[in-house]
């Protein structure tokens, strides 16, 4: 138990310092420990009550403007991704996923890509996209993170707009876990005190988040993303 409050608040600090990361790091480590199913109901509660708590605090530099349909999109998603974690060898979803992080790394680390902006309706295949991987392996922010990084907010806006897509997402993705009996009465009390330690460790990321350039902002989001998906690659 000690070492999966560990590993949560240690993506809990990630989460609130650069806007994403939780559900990535978090159920990379805790399926060292378990199998990548059960990792990832586990981060269920823990995930939704992060981004409530780090919205929160950013909820003056949320605007619906730009991001509406990536997020509609996204828990449409969702469902479909759930079902894909009930009933599909995760296996083979690994060197995928593995596969995506590093294109999305990739893309983002090319200095030319965050100059065109992206028609707002190309939020829409993103946000499905991200809906997916977020009801999968609650991993929905390298689908999207393009998106929003086209969109050239200010680091606070574009950690908002995350924040709330993560928030309606997994908030779906939580209930949808309940309805198919994936998320049961005994993983109850690890995830209250997850979510306790999650929040916690967050708000300490955020007040990070005060003292880093946008442009290192952004290279360290796409790094991460680089080196998780070599992660996930190898261990298939």
């Amino acid at each position: 138990m000690l070492s999966t409050l560990l590993i949560i608040g240690l993506a809990g600090f990630l989460q609130g310092a650069i806007g994403f990361g939780f559900g990535i790091l978090a159920v990379t480590l805790l399926s060292l420990f378990s199998n990548i199913r059960e990792a990832s109901v586990l981060v269920a509660l823990s995930g939704l009550s992060i981004n409530i708590a780090l919205w929160w605090r950013l909820r003056n530099h949320f605007q619906w403007k730009q991001v509406a349909p990536l997020i509609l999109s996204t828990v449409i998603g969702v469902p479909l991704g759930v079902l894909f974690l009930k009933y599909t060898s995760i296996k083979w979803l690994q060197v995928v996923l593995g596969g995506w992080l590093i294109l999305t790394s990739l893309y983002s680390l090319i200095p030319k890509t965050h100059r065109k902006k992206w028609p707002t309706v190309a939020g829409i295949p993103s946000g499905i996209l991200a809906g997916l991987f977020q009801g999968a392996f609650a991993m929905g922010g390298p689908a999207a993170i393009p998106y929003v990084a086209s969109q050239q907010f200010s680091k606070f806006r574009y950690s908002a707009s995350l924040q709330m897509l993560f928030l309606t997402s997994s908030l779906t993705r939580l209930i949808c876990l309940g309805a198919t009996g994936l998320f049961t009465i005994d993983k109850v009390g690890i995830s209250l005190l997850g979510a306790i330690v999650a929040i916690g460790s967050s708000q300490l990321g955020l007040k990070v988040l005060d003292r880093i350039p946008e442009l290192e902002l952004r290279k360290g989001t796409a790094v991460t993303l680089l080196m998780l998906g070599i992660r996930y690659m190898y261990i298939f």
